[in-house]
């Protein structure tokens, strides 16, 4: 044993800390625990080979066959379980539980794998945090990516700022960024799409490229070559919508009609949407008694005050009472 001036240190095993020269508050336990430190200090290794190369990494601590085997500066991780960040060199502040978790991993720093294989691939992605068997197993260079279930994320190489919470929630994505997926199965084929948000099971399934689409609701699978579409429930089985503020509130602006497949727009008088187009002869005489007039919102309705041409609610009435919906005090309120 090499030991100079290092003091408070713990070695029970073959050639464990037999470099140590100046570390102190180290603790080895296990054949060649920490048999290659020097001056790194308050570190504990137990299990066999269990930081072995540590030369000048500080509170480490290793814990199980292999774990941090190769690790020499980096600081700060804790490693439990067999081969657990067992390629680690440099890479700080790591916590890992389980076999072969963040088993690559050389400088990636920051990050958190617990579960089996979780991070197993990485090698400098950083600020990853993978809980569940093989949870981001893929994930070499991506950061800042949270996955949660039993292979949640287990393809991701490269993406970043990912959300994966449950089984198999974006499984297939590579190197697609910012996205978030909660539920079984949620965004499962993505690959590169990016700023996708998914929630429940089976939510966005398939979708592949596309990008900052919102999906909401179990088993609203999407389309393939969705980009920048908002799906929320899966059409018939949903009888009705409940949004609170909307009813009651005037606002300046285009119809919005909705049609049979759920779909929202806004209507259309161009003929170039229309098809055959013929005159309504005699049906059309009550609306010939309409008075259309031009105006402007008030204010609060209205603050850009852009002219608008319509009809006024209480003159529709007199003519066609059956074409007007009325608010919650039973006054004229709008024209269907």
């Amino acid at each position: 044993m090499s030991n100079t001036t290092g003091i408070k240190n713990t070695a029970n095993g073959f050639q464990t800390l037999e470099n140590n020269t100046s570390g102190g508050d180290n603790t080895g336990i296990g054949s060649t625990a920490l048999a290659h430190n020097t001056t790194g200090g308050g570190n504990t290794a137990t299990g066999f080979a269990a930081l072995f190369t540590n030369t000048t990494g500080a509170n480490n601590t290793a814990t199980g066959l292999e774990a941090l085997v190769a690790n020499t500066i980096g600081n700060a991780n804790t490693a439990t379980g067999s081969s657990a960040l067992e390629s680690n060199t440099s890479g700080s502040s790591n916590t890992v539980t389980g076999l072969s978790a963040l088993q690559s991993n050389a400088t990636g720093s920051f990050d958190t794998a617990n579960g089996l294989q979780a991070l197993l691939s990485n090698t400098t992605g950083a600020a990853n945090t993978a809980t569940g068997s093989q949870a981001l197993s893929a994930d070499k260079t991506g950061g800042n990516n949270t996955a949660t279930g039993f292979t949640a994320l287990p393809s991701n190489t490269n993406g970043n700022d990912n959300t994966a919470d449950s089984f198999e929630a974006l499984l297939s994505n590579t190197t697609g960024s910012d996205n978030t997926a909660v539920g079984i199965d949620a965004l499962i084929n993505n690959t590169s799409g990016k700023s996708n948000i998914a929630l429940s099971s089976n939510a966005g399934q398939n979708l592949t490229t596309g990008s900052n689409n919102i999906i909401v609701g179990a088993n609203v699978l999407g389309n393939a070559t969705d980009a920048n579409v908002i799906r929320i429930g899966k059409q018939g089985t949903q009888k009705s919508t409940f949004v609170a503020g909307i009813f009651g509130t005037a606002m300046s602006g285009s119809t919005v009609v909705v049609n049979s497949t759920g779909k929202l727009g806004v209507a259309t008088s161009s003929s170039r949407f229309k098809e055959q187009i013929k005159p309504m002869d005699r049906s059309s005489e009550a609306i010939l008694k309409l008075k259309p007039v031009s105006f402007r919102y008030k204010e609060e309705v209205g603050p850009d005050a852009i002219p608008q041409f319509g009809l006024v609610a209480e003159e529709v009435k007199k003519v066609a009472p059956d074409l007007v919906t009325y608010d919650d005090d039973g006054k004229p309120f709008t024209v269907r």
